[in-house]
């Protein structure tokens, strides 16, 4: 999360000011029970859609996917009762334990927490014997603060389900009249942070928005969200449309570290005197910055501005911004480290502005995951300052001098006579079929498995059908270099070029393959290790956290290590599990590309499509070795 948006909320959490508004994203977190299959999860809406639709012998396509039409259709058709036990039968809220995430937002001291979750996960957490679930206990919420309920079941519980259907949603303000005052008191008077929730959620999207809409008409009052996987077109709507500062939450960690943030940045705020204005102090020696400003990524700025040829006066004609604060925010600080430290802030009233007049709505602030990739960096530093904006752009040619140069293995450094991958062979040396390799992939790629526990599993697997060395030499022996791997490692290394290996594949096959004459040349090779027992079968698989997404991380830490800037590294893969790497900043090249679009400029700064030998790639090393 933005630190500035962590700390303005820290400070509304500190004078009693912020209320918490918990959907069904957080109890999906919820921990299956020992006696439970650990691959089973609460359900979002849509599960629950479906898991009372086969209950209840309803076709959810009857009604295009629309939940609260099949509950009113079963309800209609069969009876309330009906509906409510296959819902209940489909929340086995005692089968889970709260999750890292609840156990993190129950340490914060909260005005209120709000639920539209029907499950009993908050209420243990936090300690709650007394919920509010019903219109009449409302009148609890009157009571001296030790005795005052601290959350309120907007919807009911399962005990009491009292809004489930499209009509219970239409009907709710008139039949909840203690709760829509108490809704709409909260939303006039204090601060809401809505988390665990998606932009196709009813209870968001069909509930609370629209109420809270209408309570809030013409009073310029903002409210936070937290949301999972928010695009940028949502972010505009929620907005405009009702003044809610949206921002995403990409993986289901993510929550826990987000409400780890507020916790740490409460306790700053503790810890020193009451602020004597609004704008919260930024760690690390950052400027001081309100959450009314947004930081504005000046690389960004630029490209989108340029891209469209517009002048700098052309734009401020269109936003009414002042052409020197423009500038000011063009001005990208290149000498700081990839941080928010290197850009400049402005009105979010006038971010929005500028994002409109450019057309890249939900693109100019800081703190996306593309905020450095190696494009915008380089287009910034080839023409800023070189060009005018008026004139045509020159094209990505520039090369920065090459520090590092950071491999992939798989189809990068190495090819295989087999059609399968690494990885697939193993499994199917030992008699198994790919789809059953592919399955705990595609669990890993959903998130509900870790790195880990994708590697344990598969050992698991593997060990049962007695995979050892001898079926490893096997593999080994399908894989071998590319042409001119080892003459063009050496030179890169002989001309100081720090070399490293991230790689899916296995430490094992690396060192055979390259040779240990070549490996030694590389300062970190980073990839899974098999280990084998006395028999020489496997015992286990020690994975690492620089695959995929990690690969990243990997080169950030390089950058840090090499103490370059990020376009000083350049990055070398071929696959679709090697495009995270562009969001370090550092430049990428694509070889010999699978399965990947090695013509996407966001992703690849260069591409070779066809590479025969290893020494195609010092066109794009600059500096001695090429």
């Amino acid at each position: 999360m933005l630190q500035a948006h962590v700390d303005y909320l820290a400070d509304l959490l500190a004078t009693d000011r912020l209320v918490l508004f918990v959907g069904a994203g957080i109890s999906r977190q919820a921990i299956p029970k020992k006696n439970i299959d650990p691959t089973d999860q609460m359900p979002l809406w849509k599960d629950l859609a479906e898991k009372v639709a086969r209950e209840t012998g309803e076709d959810m396509s009857a009604y295009n996917g629309n939940i609260l039409d099949l509950f009113d259709a079963i309800k209609a058709n069969q009876s309330r009762m009906t509906l409510e036990e296959a819902v209940r039968r489909a929340i086995p809220e005692n089968d889970f334990d709260p999750s890292p995430a609840h156990l993190e937002l129950a340490k914060l001291p909260w005005h209120t927490v709000y639920t539209t979750n029907y499950d009993n996960l908050l209420s243990r957490v936090l300690g709650e014997k007394t919920v509010v679930d019903t219109d009449q206990k409302y009148e609890w919420m009157a009571r001296e603060d030790g005795s005052r309920p601290r959350l309120i079941h907007l919807h009911g519980t399962l005990d009491n389900l009292g809004t489930l259907t499209g009509s219970d949603y239409s009907l709710w303000p008139e039949k909840n009249p203690l709760g829509y005052a108490n809704l709409k008191n909260v939303a006039l008077n204090k601060t809401i942070l809505f988390a665990g929730y998606s932009f196709s959620d009813p209870h968001l999207m069909s509930g609370l928005l629209p109420w809270i809409r209408t309570a809030m008409t013409g009073r310029g009052k903002r409210h936070y969200a937290w949301m999972w996987r928010i695009n940028a077109e949502q972010r505009t709507l929620l907005d405009k449309r009702d003044e809610i500062t949206a921002l995403p939450i990409e993986n289901d960690e993510d929550w826990v570290r987000a409400f780890a943030q507020l916790g740490e940045a409460l306790k700053r705020r503790q810890a020193i005197s009451p602020p004597r204005r609004k704008e919260a102090p930024r760690p690390n020696g950052a400027p001081t910055l309100s959450f009314d400003r947004a930081i504005v990524n000046g690389y960004k700025l630029y490209f989108h501005r340029t891209r469209r040829q517009m002048t700098v006066k052309r734009l401020s004609q269109l936003t009414g911004i002042d052409a020197r604060e423009i500038n000011n925010l063009e001005q990208v600080k290149t000498k700081v480290s990839a941080s928010a430290k290197c850009f400049g802030s402005i009105q979010r009233e006038n971010l929005a502005r500028l994002e409109h007049a450019l057309e890249c709505i939900g693109e100019l602030e800081f703190g996306r995951p593309d905020d450095f990739l190696a494009t915008y960096i380089l287009y910034y530093t080839v023409n800023r300052g070189v060009v005018k904006a008026s004139s045509t752009t020159k094209p990505l040619d520039f090369k920065p001098q090459t520090k590092a140069v950071v491999f992939d293995f798989g189809g990068t450094l190495a090819l295989s006579s087999s059609e399968l991958s690494t990885w697939e062979r193993i499994w199917a040396s030992v008699g198994y079929q790919i789809e059953d390799a592919a399955e705990l992939h595609r669990q890993f790629l959903a998130k509900k498995i870790t790195h880990q526990e994708w590697c344990n599993l598969t050992c698991t697997k593997l060990r049962e059908r007695n995979f050892g060395r001898k079926e490893m030499k096997s593999i080994i022996g399908d894989i071998y270099p590319v042409a001119g791997l080892p003459e063009t490692i050496k030179t890169l290394h002989d001309a100081g070029i720090a070399l490293y290996v991230v790689s899916g594949s296995i430490k094992e096959i690396i060192s055979n393959v390259i040779g240990d004459a070549t490996y030694k040349l590389f300062s970190e090779v980073k990839a899974n290790e098999f280990i084998y027992d006395d028999t020489g079968v496997i015992k286990e698989i020690r994975g690492h956290q620089f695959d995929f997404e990690g690969k990243a991380h990997f080169i950030t830490r390089v950058i840090e290590e090499q103490r370059c800037a990020p376009l000083e590294v350049l990055f070398v893969g071929n696959s679709l599990n090697d495009s995270w790497a562009s969001r370090s900043g550092a430049r990428t090249l694509c070889v010999n590309p699978s399965n990947v679009d090695h013509s996407n400029t966001l992703i690849w700064t260069d591409y070779i499509k066809k590479m025969v030998d290893l020494s195609e790639i010092m066109r794009f090393v600059n500096g001695k070795a090429a």
